[in-house]
């Protein structure tokens, strides 16, 4: 099949959804399949090596409901969608966000074969955001009835759409990660960090990680917090840990690269990831879960998700700055808590395999295809 991939993000970002794209794309390119991955041009000039990339519009940095920021598609003329679709002539689109403009919006009444749309984004659960979700009621149903099939992937994806669709009609295939990058052997005796990866901004919980780390430190004079990742609180964040007395046990490391994070990962006691509201699911937990290493994720629907039965251990609510730190100490300094744990994410991570996502919607382009 020759097959259309669609990410309304900037490419060049990193982000989980672009992650997403790029790995679905090797592995069906790995069975023989023809694969274009569309996408917005960024303002800055970017060179990539796969030449399967196509650029079509331009993008710009917008504000989100989530209290954050995205790069995504801002324009983009009819003309170029047409001179590209009747070029290519794919078999099937396969269409990452359709609900992010304006890329899809754009396409879709234009694309004459199977359209498959995939949903990653939670929606915040506030009431304003809720409000926000009403709002564009018109917009949701006018990007539905162009979608031959419905993918998403965890029940928190499809917040924006559940008032539209039922839980039937849509294929739950979660995120995926590429196990074999993760699972090198660490020396766990050696493990003396508690590591947080992330951006630094509100949603995302670290200032209540900080302070339930104060807490921690209290009674454990060996594990230091590294926090990987910049943001728009990275001033306030130090200011607290200077207050609470451990900046000089913290490291900000700013920005790292996916190597980086992945040694850190793989040298770290525990992963912590505290975010409060607008996870779907938690590409980050499932990394640390192939590289053995205990995560403990703030109690939302979409890390709820990811850590389920022996895992939902790993579930605080990241406000409650005293049972975070003794969940993080039980974890750390509990040998067959670990070992419980691990042996249920070792088996756990195993459906996250690229392999196994590309298989579920290999499936549903062949019926789509077929039809």
């Amino acid at each position: 099949m020759k097959i259309a991939i669609v990410c309304p993000y900037n490419l060049s970002m990193p982000g989980g959804v672009q992650q997403h794209v790029f790995e679905q794309a090797n592995e069906l390119k790995k069975r023989g399949h023809i694969v274009k991955i569309i996408t917005p041009k960024p303002r800055k000039e970017l060179v990539f090596d796969d030449t399967d990339v196509v650029f079509l519009g331009s993008s710009r940095r917008i504000k989100t409901p989530n209290h954050t920021s995205v790069d995504v598609s801002i324009s983009v003329t009819t003309e170029a969608i047409e001179e590209l679709l009747g070029e290519q002539q794919f078999d099937i689109v396969h269409m990452h966000e359709p609900l992010v403009p304006i890329l899809a919006r754009q396409m879709l009444p234009r694309i004459k074969v199977p359209v498959v749309g995939t949903f990653h984004a939670a929606l915040p659960e506030t009431v304003v955001a809720k409000s926000i979700a009403g709002s564009i009621s018109p917009f949701v149903k006018s990007i539905l009835k162009h979608l031959s099939a419905v993918t998403a992937v965890s029940e928190a994806a499809t917040t924006y759409i559940s008032d539209y669709i039922t839980s039937d009609e849509v294929n739950f295939i979660p995120n995926g990660v590429d196990l074999k990058h993760y699972n090198k052997p660490s020396d766990a005796n050696k493990r003396k960090n508690i590591l947080y990866v992330g951006r630094l901004e509100k949603r995302k919980g670290v200032k209540y990680l900080i302070e339930a780390y104060a807490e921690f430190a209290k009674y454990d004079s060996e594990h230091r917090l590294l926090i990987a990742g910049n943001g728009p609180d990275k001033d306030k964040l130090e200011t607290l840990a200077i207050n609470l007395g451990v900046i000089d046990r913290i490291d900000f490391l700013g920005y790292v690269s996916e190597e980086q994070k992945i040694k850190l990962l793989q040298d770290s006691s525990i992963f912590v990831s505290p975010a409060l509201y607008g996870e779907s699911f938690g590409i980050v937990l499932i990394e640390a879960m192939a590289t053995n290493t205990p995560v403990i994720g703030g109690n939302n629907i979409g890390y709820a998700s990811v850590l389920k039965g022996l895992g939902s251990v790993g579930l605080v609510n990241p406000l409650d700055s005293d049972i975070f730190a003794r969940r993080m100490s039980l974890l750390i300094n509990e040998p067959e808590l670990r070992e419980i744990w691990q042996k249920w994410a070792q088996k756990e991570v195993k459906q996250y395999s690229y392999k196994s996502i590309v298989d579920s919607y290999e499936k549903i382009y062949k019926n789509l295809v077929k039809n």
